[in-house]
C-alpha cells in the first residue's frame, strides 16, 4: 500500500525518513529526479548522517526577529532567495558563492513532486545573482580562493570547479564512494588554485595540486566530517565524537597526517597554524575547542544548541553557526549565531526559531555570510560591543565605509583616512574592528630621535630606527634619506631612498647623511630628524 506522508530530517542534502510500521526506513537522496531507495543503513552510514551537521528544513514558516534585533548583534535582516542553502564560502566583501539544496519530498511518489535544485548564487558586494546550475544535485562542501576558482565536492565522490563563469561537470575523484550511500566526499578546503585537501564518510582524505588529484589516503578509521587548511603544509580535519566515543583530530603537514585525540568536535576552522577552533557536535551541543598552535584547549560551551558551521580569520574573531533538526520533528529550530570578540563568545543573536542556521563564512571581524535552512541569507557587519554605546561611527570624505587596510591602519575607499567627530579618535581593535575611541587624538610627538647603524663606506648598508613618538594610534611612519656636504651646509632628498634602509655607493663619498622621519595620524603630522653620520668613505 502507498506510505503516508512521512515525517524527515534533511542532512546534508539527503533526508532520512520514518514511515508507519508497513513501511520501511530509507534516506532518499535529493536534486535527483527520484527519491532512492536504500533499505539496511549500516551503523556507519547512520553515523555519518548524524555527525555532518549541516541540516535543512521542511517548512518556510519564518518567524525571523525584528531586523532592530538583529541589527544589534551585528546582522543584517534576511535576505531570502527562495531556496533551501547548505554551504557559503566567501573570499571577499564583494565575491561570496553560496549553494543551495532541492525542497523535499512530502508525499508520495516522490519523483513526482520533487524539484531539481542543483543551484547556487553569487553575491558580488551588493546583490546576489540569479541561480547558477551546478550540474551536481548532492552538493556537501564549496571552497572558493577568488571569484574565478571554486571547487565543491559531493556524496558520490565527484568535484567539480567554478571558473568564474559556469560549474563543470562532476568528476570522479573519490572511487571509494558508494552511490547513494552517504559515503562520499564530505568537506573541501582550497588555499589556491594549486592546493586543495578534501575528506570523506570513510576515513579518507585527497589533496589537489593545481592538475589533478592525489589517490586516497586512509587517515581515520571512520567519517571525517570536515577539513580546513592554511597551505599546502597544514589541514586540519575532524573525525567527530558521536554516542560517547572520542573523536579525533588530525593534522596534514604536507606529507603525512597525525591524530590526536579531542572529545566532542564535528568541524573546525583554522586560520593560521597557530588559530583553529573546532566545534561541537550534537552529542556535546555548542562546544568549542582552540587550537594554539601546539595543543587544542578543553571543550568549552558556548551554546545551548548545536553548532552546525564556524568560520575563523587571523585577527582572532570567529562566527559560528547554530540550530538543530530534531529528528522526527519534520523541521528545524532554533537558528542562531555566536561570534568570536577579543577572545571572548558574545550572547548569541537569535534569528529564527523555525529554522537552523547551517554555513556560515567569515572574510573578516566585520564581514560574514550566514544561510540558513529556510532559503534566507544574513550579512555580518559587526557589533557595537564591547565599546562604548552611541559611538559614533568614523567618517571618510568620500562616502565610503573604513576598512583595515593590508597594513592594519584604516583606510578609506579614496586612500585617505577615516575621521571621527571632536572628542574621539579613529581606533582599531585586535579583531579589526573599526571605531571612535572617546577622546581627543593627539598629534605625534617624537620622545627620542632616530638613529643611524652601520659604517659610512661604499658597498655598507644603514640603517634608522624610527625613535621614539608619542601620539594617537595608529601612526603612520615615513622615511626620507637627506645628503649634505662635509660641512653639513647644502643639504637635499636622495631621491627614492625611503625605506628604513640605505646602500652606500660611490656618489654618498664625501658626503654627510641623515634621516627626517614624518610620523602622521588622524590628527597631525610631525617630523624628526636624526644625527649627521660620519663623512662616507671609499
Amino acid at each position: 500500500m502507498a506510505c503516508p506522508i512521512p515525517l524527515c530530517r534533511l542532512e546534508a542534502g539527503f533526508a532520512l525518513c520514518s514511515f508507519e510500521a508497513s513501511c520501511s526506513w530509507r534516506p532518499a537522496t535529493l536534486r535527483s529526479r527520484e527519491w532512492r531507495p536504500f533499505q539496511n543503513l549500516d551503523a556507519k552510514r547512520r553515523r555519518l548522517i548524524r555527525v555532518l551537521g549541516i541540516f535543512a528544513s521542511f517548512t518556510v514558516a519564518l518567524a525571523i526577529e525584528s531586523p532592530a534585533a538583529l541589527a544589534s548583534g551585528g546582522w543584517s535582516a534576511p535576505l531570502n532567495i527562495n531556496s533551501d542553502l547548505t554551504q557559503i564560502s566567501c573570499t571577499s566583501t564583494s565575491f561570496c558563492m553560496a549553494v543551495a539544496a532541492a525542497p523535499p519530498c512530502t508525499s508520495e511518489p516522490c519523483n513526482s513532486n520533487i524539484v531539481d535544485a542543483e543551484e547556487s548564487y553569487i553575491y558580488n558586494g551588493v546583490s546576489w545573482s540569479a541561480p547558477i546550475s551546478t550540474n551536481d544535485g548532492l552538493i556537501t562542501s564549496v571552497s572558493c580562493t577568488s571569484p574565478s576558482f571554486c571547487v565543491a565536492v559531493d556524496y558520490d565522490g565527484n568535484t567539480l570547479t567554478y571558473d568564474g563563469t559556469s560549474w563543470s561537470s562532476p568528476s570522479t575523484i573519490d572511487t571509494a564512494a558508494l552511490h547513494g550511500a552517504l559515503s562520499g566526499l564530505t568537506s573541501v578546503s582550497c588555499t589556491s588554485p594549486s592546493f586543495c585537501g578534501a575528506v570523506d564518510g570513510q576515513g579518507n582524505a585527497l589533496t589537489y595540486d593545481g592538475t589533478s588529484w592525489s589517490s586516497l589516503s586512509s587517515i581515520g578509521s571512520d567519517v571525517v566530517g570536515s577539513v580546513s587548511c592554511v597551505s599546502s603544509s597544514f589541514c586540519v580535519a575532524v573525525n567527530p565524537t558521536v554516542n560517547g566515543a572520542t573523536g579525533n583530530v588530525l593534522q596534514y603537514d604536507g606529507t603525512t597526517w597525525s591524530s590526536s585525540n579531542i572529545t566532542g568536535d564535528q568541524r573546525a576552522s583554522c586560520a593560521s597554524t597557530t588559530f583553529c577552533v573546532a566545534i561541537g557536535n550534537a552529542d556535546t551541543g555548542g562546544a568549542v575547542s582552540v587550537y594554539d598552535g601546539k595543543a587544542w584547549s578543553a571543550p568549552t560551551t558556548i551554546s545551548p544548541k548545536p553548532l552546525n558551521s564556524i568560520s575563523c580569520t587571523p585577527t582572532g574573531f570567529c562566527a559560528a553557526a547554530a540550530g538543530e533538526c530534531p529528528f522526527m520533528s519534520g523541521g528545524c529550530q532554533g537558528a542562531a549565531a555566536l561570534v568570536r570578540v577579543g577572545g571572548s563568545w558574545a550572547a548569541p543573536a537569535n534569528f529564527d526559531n523555525k529554522t537552523a542556521l547551517m554555513g556560515v563564512s567569515c572574510v573578516s571581524a566585520t564581514f560574514c555570510v550566514a544561510v540558513d535552512s529556510g532559503g534566507s541569507l544574513f550579512i555580518y557587519h559587526g557589533i557595537a560591543q564591547p565599546y562604548p554605546p552611541n559611538h559614533p561611527t568614523p567618517n571618510c570624505g568620500d562616502g565610503s565605509n573604513p576598512i583595515v587596510g593590508a597594513n592594519g591602519k584604516p583606510l578609506c575607499a579614496d586612500g585617505t583616512r577615516p575621521t571621527c567627530p571632536s572628542g574621539y579618535s579613529v581606533a582599531v581593535t585586535v579583531d579589526a574592528i573599526i571605531y571612535c575611541k572617546p577622546g581627543a587624538a593627539s598629534k605625534p610627538i617624537d620622545k627620542s630621535r632616530p638613529v643611524i647603524k652601520g659604517k659610512a663606506m661604499t658597498g655598507r648598508k644603514l640603517t634608522v630606527s624610527k625613535g621614539r613618538w608619542a601620539g594617537t594610534a595608529p601612526i603612520v611612519y615615513k622615511y626620507q634619506w637627506v645628503s649634505c656636504n662635509k660641512r653639513a651646509k647644502k643639504c637635499k632628498n636622495i631621491r627614492g631612498a625611503i625605506k628604513n634602509t640605505l646602500k652606500l655607493g660611490f656618489k654618498d663619498v664625501g658626503h654627510r647623511l641623515e634621516v627626517v622621519i614624518t610620523a602622521r595620524n588622524s590628527a597631525g603630522s610631525a617630523k624628526a630628524a636624526s644625527k649627521l653620520v660620519s663623512i662616507v668613505k671609499k
